[in-house]
């Protein structure tokens, strides 16, 4: 019963003796290896955080706020800010903690996410508030956490995916969303992919299957959607979607790309997920190598293309949701909460 019932509240029944699921109408008896199941589920979605050092209790237990820094007293931030932990958290909500010292490079930090969360070193950007972290100061110095005078251990950076800068010129590009049949379905099944255009928290149009809708802007001729592009003998499917980058609308900041089931309930269960991202007119692939992890919900946040300057870039997301084509409202509460975050 996805989302039927809350995974917790299923394993505290389990543990006092409540064989029964409780999911109205069921009435089904739940034994020990689905108890092992729902215990395995909980521990991937919420993983117990790593015991601490015994230096960092330590450093914990005498860490006191800096104070105003003395002019001219470049150590003065180091000598007050201890060892600790940080916490590197991605848009799709997944995170990790990272010990925290002021001598640590920006670059050892990226290589711990690296290994923590699955990320390649190289494609993350790393951000505090309005701040990024860059591996180099404008000097040319390599950049530690100590030089960032608002990291104090407990605080929280954001790690953005980038996954490829728009070159200057490409003008027509494809997006390929592609997939297998769920596991163990006799049928075939789809996912739908839709494309959501907007500007400062507000949607400005989306697309999907069935066309586009927009408000106030004109968006057709900028894209085209394939549909749901299928194949019974290699159980696979795709969608793909083209952008004319060169039509879009100057309004547009950021253009998200979702994918969402339509009759299998979990998206997890339709193996072989992967985005491509190709120029149209010389098939070059630019981008081959994004492999999501599908949660167990009805969809996902792929990616989105944000406008810097005078470009764009493709950062990767996989955040889950819940709704579908059919049902919008969910989809848009999480890219508004996207939307809302300003790095």
């Amino acid at each position: 019963h996805p989302q039927g019932c809350c995974l917790r509240c299923v394993v505290k029944l389990l543990e006092s003796d409540h064989k029964i699921c409780p999911y109205p109408g069921c009435g089904q008896m739940m034994d020990d290896k689905f108890e092992k199941l729902c215990r395995g589920e909980l521990s991937y979605l919420f993983p117990s955080p790593p015991n601490p050092t015994a230096a960092a209790l330590e450093a914990a237990a005498q860490f006191r706020p800096p104070g105003p820094r003395a002019r001219g007293d470049r150590r003065s931030h180091e000598r007050h800010v201890s060892v600790g932990f940080m916490v590197a958290t991605l848009l799709s909500g997944e995170n990790c903690r990272i010990e925290f010292d002021p001598s640590k490079t920006i670059v050892q930090v990226k290589q711990e996410i690296e290994r923590s969360l699955r990320v390649n070193a190289r494609k993350q950007k790393l951000f505090f508030g309005e701040t990024e972290l860059t591996e180099n100061s404008r000097r040319g110095k390599i950049s530690t956490l100590g030089d960032y005078r608002e990291l104090v251990p407990g605080c929280t950076i954001q790690v953005h995916i980038q996954l490829l800068e728009i070159p200057a010129g490409l003008r027509h590009a494809e997006f390929d969303l592609h997939w297998s049949y769920p596991y163990r379905s006799k049928f075939r099944d789809y996912l739908n992919a839709s494309v959501h255009f907007y500007r400062d928290g507000q949607e400005l149009a989306h697309c999907d299957f069935r066309g586009t809708s927009t408000s106030g802007i004109d968006i057709d001729p900028a894209i085209e959607h394939s549909g749901g592009i299928v194949d019974n003998r290699s159980r696979s499917g795709r969608n793909v979607i083209t952008l004319d980058f060169d039509a879009i609308p100057r309004k547009v900041k950021s253009i998200y790309f979702t994918l969402s089931t339509c009759k299998t309930p979990r998206i997890d269960l339709f193996p072989d997920l992967q985005m491509s991202f190709t120029d149209q007119e010389t098939g070059q692939e630019l981008c081959d190598d994004y492999v999501m992890n599908p949660p167990a919900s009805r969809g996902i946040i792929v990616c989105k293309i944000q406008k810097t300057g005078g470009g764009w870039h493709v950062e990767g997301i996989g955040k889950h949701t819940a709704g579908s084509v059919f049902n919008y409202k969910p989809i848009r509460q999480n890219l508004t909460e996207l939307e809302r975050k300003r790095y």
